[in-house]
């Protein structure tokens, strides 16, 4: 996001009420192009929407493609038109300049941000502590690795959520310039050896560029996130910008200047239609917009209409402050979200915070500290700015470990405590495997647990079966509750339906056959044993036909199995869930009402888990010792489903709930129970089981 060219004595070129456009050199004299600074706003406007958003510009995001393509441009112009000294002499000056450029101003947003987010954000929030040590890795220009060894999804809530997830992009871009003017000083790209050192350079670039978007071509495929967030992969993106600008210089022939007047307004209208196109066209998308970015560099021309629209005066300001808006745009948008949200009616103040704050930013500590003789020698310049980077880093360690909760501000409700882990979220509980399967853990779990002389449950499944240990226990105070559930969403699923990644990473298919082992020993399992069985249901078939009918092929399976051993089998709803973390929809002395985002009806909830109730009915008329436990409307109340339960905050995440809600479910279980005939012995008494099971509601 390098900020547009300089004059000849090396300071920034102020902008007139035209922006000087008819005093500007031919391209090659590289003096200051405001059209460039004109691209860079429509670039991050167009992030701003899509942030603000998506609906409104779906491919938004793509600004960041564009930026990157004007700052390849714009750096090999810079080295180009280096002065006549020393190439190391040089590289020196080059770093202490980005430095100078980009060191305070993002110093100042995360420490100011890391200070206003440990006030708004809850500290139980499992956002906030990834949030400081992402902000601590922007500051060492490595933002972009430390999100990718997070497994992050840029599109997903953790990302949403993160303060600084919009610093990605600066750690690709200085990733780059760490290495890329290395790379022009050894093909000998200087103000002395243009014709030679451009040849070679285009040779290799254009190598360099080919390898790279084949590698970004191929991760979207295999390895998305290692596409989007690392700079091999981006590479390709600033060497088009590379590419761009030797163009410039090479292709200016007739012809190409007659092509300029009607390759500009094209590339820029198409440009800007690229921006509406549907997020599933990702990769597309990001090669095709980054290819009119380059083209639009090449083929602009003072003496085109469209540019001197991209230079006029108001257009190229919000290019100048680009930086700053970028910056902190993201800062407003997420503590919006963690605080009175973003509504229709907040945009305008959201919109003006961004603004007064990058204004202020630009004209108090980008420019004077950009200008600033910080120090004679370029080499303590950078030394001054790593150094600060280095004492801000300890200050955000602080807020993250030290002062972690002790500055929140806001109050209100808190999240209730998570079953699985402690406050550092160490794991803690062993009959659910959450770090990985290991055989013995139904054997501690469910064979040495049970008392000979009780009735026995077994729990078994996901963490979405754990959600109901409680109230099992509470329901059923005189049997052995014993259970042995698995985490990842690998509960009693098909073993075709586990992928080998999650096999590899927590032994999920050793897990399934353990379930098979356990209902199959007769020294296990009793006459008059339940076996209960849940799952998250978007794991259950992976969205996938074949797989909810393999799922149902297991149920009925097992039941059948158990009947041998007159046992009985429970499969059971799940809870209703939200769509974003919980940590988003707790009421504070800011948000007095619930996030709407945090609520939906009843009926809309229960089509969201329409298959397990087909599976459910279709099982209740084909076997006779199956039941279906349908709680998920006990975690509703007057027709809605939210994170709330009257004044009790239901869910610990997005969709566990915590064990005194669970236990709370105990009586409702107890009744159920009870009109099924379970309690008592329903086996002895020769009662047949009564199905609970209502017709699924006909969605609208």
């Amino acid at each position: 996001m390098q900020q547009g060219f300089s004059n000849q004595q090396g300071k920034p070129v102020s902008i007139g009420s035209k922006a000087d456009v008819s005093q500007l050199k031919d391209y090659r004299g590289w003096r200051y192009r405001p059209e460039i600074d004109g691209l860079r706003a429509i670039a991050v406007l167009a992030v701003i929407i899509n942030h603000f958003n998506p609906k409104l510009l779906p491919s938004g995001f793509l600004g960041v493609d564009m930026f990157f393509v004007i700052s390849g441009f714009v750096v090999t112009a810079s080295l180009r038109n280096k002065p006549e000294q020393s190439w190391p002499a040089y590289l020196l000056n080059f770093y202490s300049r980005r430095v100078k450029r980009l060191i305070p101003a993002l110093i100042t947003c995360v420490t100011i941000t890391s200070l206003i987010g440990c006030f708004c954000i809850l500290p139980q929030a499992r956002e906030l502590q990834p949030s400081l040590y992402t902000g601590m890795a922007s500051l060492a220009g490595i933002s972009n690795l430390y999100l990718f060894l997070q497994s992050t999804d840029y599109f997903g809530t953790a990302a949403e959520l993160n303060l600084f997830t919009q610093t990605w992009s600066l750690g690709v871009e200085e990733q780059f310039y760490l290495g890329f003017p290395v790379l022009l000083g050894w093909c000998g790209f200087s103000q002395s050896k243009t014709s030679r050192g451009s040849q070679t350079l285009l040779t290799v670039i254009i190598g360099l560029v080919i390898a790279s978007l084949v590698g970004y071509v191929r991760l979207s495929q295999t390895n998305a996130m290692a596409a989007f967030f690392l700079m091999p992969a981006r590479f390709w993106e600033l060497g088009l910008g590379c590419l761009a600008f030797l163009g410039t210089n090479h292709l200016s022939n007739n012809l190409f200047l007659t092509l300029k007047r009607i390759l500009a307004p094209m590339s820029v209208l198409a440009l800007l239609s690229m921006l509406f196109v549907s997020k599933d066209f990702q990769v597309d998308a990001t090669i095709a917009i980054s290819a009119l970015s380059a083209v639009a560099l090449t083929s602009f021309d003072v003496k085109i209409a469209i540019v001197k629209l991209l230079s006029w005066t108001w257009i190229v300001k919000i290019g100048l402050l680009s930086y700053s808006l970028y910056l902190w745009h993201w800062s407003v948008l997420v503590i919006s979200r963690w605080t009175i949200g973003i509504h229709w009616f907040t945009v305008p103040f959201q919109g003006l915070g961004i603004l007064g704050l990058a204004v202020l930013s630009y004209h108090y500590i980008e420019t004077p500290l950009r200008r600033h003789p910080w120090s004679l020698k370029r080499s303590k310049n950078i030394a001054y700015g790593l150094f600060a980077c280095l004492i801000a880093s300890i200050a955000l360690y602080g807020l993250s470990s030290p002062l972690k909760g002790k500055l929140y501000l806001l109050g209100g409700d808190e999240i209730p405590p998570n079953w699985a882990r402690n406050e550092d979220r160490e794991y803690i509980e062993f009959c659910h495997a959450e770090q990985g399967f290991e055989p013995q853990v139904f054997e501690a779990c469910l064979s040495k647990a049970s008392d000979p002389t009780k009735q026995s449950i077994f729990l078994l499944g996901d963490s979405h079966a754990r959600n109901i240990l409680k109230g099992l226990e509470s329901a059923f105070p005189n049997w052995n509750v014993n259970y042995a559930t698995m985490g990842h969403g690998c509960g009693v699923i098909p073993i075709e339906n586990i992928s080998p990644e999650l096999d590899r990473r927590v032994n999920c298919s050793g897990y399934v056959n353990g379930i098979i082992g356990a209902i199959e020993n007769p020294t296990l399992i009793k006459p008059g044993d339940l076996i209960v069985i849940g799952s998250l249901t978007g794991n259950i078939g992976r969205h996938d036909q074949v797989g909810w009918q393999a799922f149902e092929d297991n149920i009925e399976e097992i039941s059948r199995q158990l009947k041998q051993n007159q046992a009985y089998l429970i499969l059971t709803s799940d809870v209703p869930g939200l769509s974003i973390h919980v940590s988003r929809c707790l009421k504070n002395r800011l948000r007095k009402i619930e996030n709407p985002l945090c609520q939906r009806s009843i009926k809309e909830s229960r089509n969201r888990h329409k298959k397990i109730y087909e599976i459910a009915n279709t099982l209740d008329s084909k076997l006779d010792n199956f039941y279906f436990l349908d709680y998920h409307d006990q975690l509703c109340h007057q027709n809605l489903c939210s994170a709330y339960l009257g004044d009790q905050v239901i869910y610990f995440d997005a969709d566990h709930i915590s064990d005194k809600v669970s236990q709370d479910l105990g009586k409702f279980i107890q009744n159920w129970a009870e009109m099924n005939g379970i309690i008592p012995d329903y086996h002895k008494n020769g009662l047949n089981p009564v199905s609970t099971i209502e017709p699924y509601p006909a969605s609208d």
